[in-house]
């Protein structure tokens, strides 16, 4: 009896133990390892809802998502660049010290044709004027013999490409020989016609003046220091059109140089508000075969001078065409992990912020990727009112 008793109580104790461990493990099934409270979706997120006198205020107004065709296109580097013949040294015509005439103008200042830069004493009060003209005399002659002959060239491989005997890139290398030539000959032009009118002998010295309206590149002199006949003064530059230099791969220059135009917007300011388009134009034949590119040029009208020789832009080149869905680019904000967003008008004096996917902008329109419905209104003036009274810190 006594055993049956034992085996009894065992199997009691086994049974016992067997469920608590069952319950244990359904508990630790139960609970999850993290828990997530107070989470929104994003189709959950607030809604803003004005008075009139508050929209009113803040100067809302919407727009409707379009889907339309638009080019879409790729952007590379460009550098701007001065054309051939658009810069030109000021030289100092005799040995002599230079004597400041007001203030020395200053790299990136904009002088005048004919304005006084510097006066020159010279070392030894010369004579010897006359020899000085016969000498610009002799350039301008040599200039203007080279401008005859590359327009001879030029009629030659014009009539050799009509022909079909010749290659369009001669006749570009043709053109550009014809063009420095001419700038040769308008400086020793220039040259002849300031030594005519100067008087070698006078009392105060020989008057440097600027031999052309533009902004000033570099100096290389200042005042008070000796310099030797021929010393280059200062570069000065015309910088209004300036070309764009586009290296532009190899394999894909015989597509991409076809543009005869592309579009060009300075970089880290908000795309499409900058962007101007720029004509195509022969440069000088280069490449780099380290880089496997070689480059295009593009020609930019740049008046005011906002754009700068050395300066890096972008150059976006048009590709194919498709629909896609369009909002103003002043709708699209931004937050601070830089997501994109648009409010949309889903009621009257409501607002709802909605995320979007912007692939590019073009001429202010914003090509989305994923957004709102076509036909849907969403805010294009007053987004960022918008996006401060949803966080507390709008108006």
């Amino acid at each position: 009896m006594k055993k049956f008793a034992s085996l009894f109580i065992a199997f009691c104790s086994l049974v016992l133990v067997s469920g608590c461990g069952s319950d244990t493990k359904a508990q630790t099934k139960a609970t999850p390892p993290a828990q997530v409270t107070g989470a929104l979706k994003e189709t959950e997120l607030a809604t803003i809802k004005l008075t009139p006198e508050a929209e009113t205020r803040l100067g809302i107004q919407v727009a409707t998502v379009k889907r339309q065709e638009m080019a879409t296109y790729r952007t590379l580097s460009g550098e701007v660049t001065l054309p051939p013949g658009q810069s030109q040294s000021v030289n100092v015509p005799v040995a002599g010290t230079l004597v400041a005439a007001g203030e020395p103008p200053q790299t990136g200042t904009t002088v005048q044709r004919g304005q006084l830069l510097y006066r020159l004493q010279p070392l030894e009060r010369e004579s010897r004027g006359t020899d000085l003209r016969a000498q610009a005399e002799k350039d301008l002659a040599s200039a203007q013999a080279r401008v005859e002959a590359a327009q001879s060239r030029v009629r030659r491989a014009e009539q050799l490409v009509r022909d079909g005997a010749g290659s369009q890139r001669n006749l570009e290398e043709a053109k550009l020989e014809l063009a420095q030539a001419e700038a040769a000959a308008e400086g020793a032009r220039d040259q002849l016609s300031y030594l005519s009118k100067t008087a070698f002998d006078s009392a105060e010295g020989l008057s440097i003046n600027a031999p052309e309206s533009g902004m000033v590149i570099k100096t290389y002199v200042s005042p008070g220091q000796i310099v030797p006949a021929g010393t280059v003064v200062m570069d000065i530059a015309r910088v209004s059109p300036v070309w764009i230099r586009v290296p532009v791969y190899v394999g894909e220059v015989r597509e991409l140089s076809a543009r005869q135009s592309v579009v060009i917007h300075t970089i880290g300011e908000t795309p499409g508000a900058t962007a101007r388009r720029a004509r195509r134009v022969t440069g000088v034949p280069s490449a780099n075969a380290a880089a496997a590119t070689a480059d295009v040029f593009y020609e930019l009208q740049n008046s005011p001078p906002t754009l700068r020789p050395g300066e890096k832009v972008g150059v976006s080149f048009d590709t194919e065409q498709g629909e896609v869905l369009t909002v103003p680019w002043s709708a699209i904000i931004h937050d601070i992990n830089g997501g994109s967003w648009v409010y949309e008008n889903t009621a009257q004096h409501t607002f709802s912020r909605k995320r979007v996917e912007v692939m590019y902008v073009r001429d202010g329109l914003a090509a989305l990727r994923r957004g709102p419905a076509v036909g849907t209104n969403v805010v294009k003036t007053g987004a960022a009112e918008l996006f401060g009274t949803e966080f507390g810190v709008g108006k």
